[in-house]
């Protein structure tokens, strides 16, 4: 019995070698980029198959079982926790070579480090299978799952035409792991830093955000500090003359002559790029260029609005 069984240990020791280069792709996109967005999982159509063989408990000489077995599964909660699926198995009895084919449920109590569907898992399952010579196994098992590329499975069952008991130890893979598309990321979808903003008001929040950086600069943190806590009352200013004048009165004369040049300078790019220029002379254009202003104040400075 322990020579029939010697290909178990050596799955066992061989296992964790060879694992590494077939999961490190998946393992290294999960963990070393997580604001990527979690992996989609291709569907939870899984197809293990796996080789067995154990004692079975009977008077007389030694006698023991072994089974190829596949077993077709579905998925049905989001991931994949419990499973329901057909199972076909070629299993020797003793003496007697006999196909069977029946069901099979399982579920997972516990689940660690999800990768594009699959994981580390431990799992209960129950089937039960009828085929030739009057056959009918029912049993249960515990299965070790390594992210589908390596499953072992220790069941417990019972024969009921000979009234035997089988223990099977068995060793398989998840064919659906070698074959799946690779898990993918949801398309990242760019960050508008200037969101709402078009044409002659984008053009300024852009070249207010240039400006304003200047603040940043070594040797000028007070104004920067006065710059950060201005900025909610600054918005509220109606016009940009008034935007003007209130960060003067605040003593950042520096900053207000930013914002006057932003102003000048960015009419005049749009005029040489043919940009349509809104009437600056109506109030509500007014409230919008002060808006504009302060969109790119706040972002050179990082604050959120």
């Amino acid at each position: 019995m322990v020579k029939r069984v010697a290909w178990v240990a050596a799955i066992l020791v061989l296992g964790p070698m060879i694992m590494p280069s077939a999961l490190r792709p998946m393992l290294l996109a999960q963990v070393c980029s997580p604001a990527a967005g979690p992996l989609i999982a291709p569907p939870q159509f899984f197809v293990p198959i796996e080789l067995g063989q154990g004692p079975m408990f009977t008077p007389g000489p030694d006698q023991y079982i072994a089974s190829l077995r596949l077993h077709p599964t579905l998925g049905i909660d989001q991931r994949s926790r419990f499973r329901i699926g057909l199972t076909g198995a070629a299993v020797y009895f003793a003496s007697d070579v006999e196909v069977l084919a029946g069901g099979r449920v399982s579920y997972a109590p516990f689940r660690f480090l999800d990768v594009g569907g699959s994981a580390l898992s431990v799992n209960l399952a129950a089937e039960a299978l009828a085929g030739t010579g009057d056959r009918r196994l029912v049993g249960g098992g515990i299965i070790a799952d390594i992210f589908g590329a390596l499953q072992v499975t220790a069941r417990v069952a019972r024969e009921l035409e000979a009234d035997v008991t089988v223990l099977e130890l068995a060793a398989g893979t998840d064919i659906r792991f070698w074959t799946r598309p690779p898990a993918t990321r949801p398309p990242r979808q760019p960050v508008d830093p200037f969101p709402g903003l078009t044409g002659f008001l984008r053009m300024l929040a852009i070249e207010a955000n240039i400006t304003v950086n200047e603040l940043c600069e070594p040797g000028r943190e007070q104004e920067l500090a006065q710059a950060r806590a201005i900025v909610d009352e600054a918005s509220t200013q109606p016009t940009l003359d008034a935007l003007v004048t209130f960060v003067r009165g605040r003593g950042l004369p520096d900053l207000a002559d930013i914002i006057d040049d932003v102003f000048d300078g960015v009419l005049d790019d749009a005029r040489r790029q043919g940009e349509l220029i809104p009437d600056t002379t109506d109030p509500g254009t007014q409230r919008q260029i002060v808006g504009a202003i302060i969109v790119g104040w706040r972002l050179a400075l990082n604050i959120q609005p």
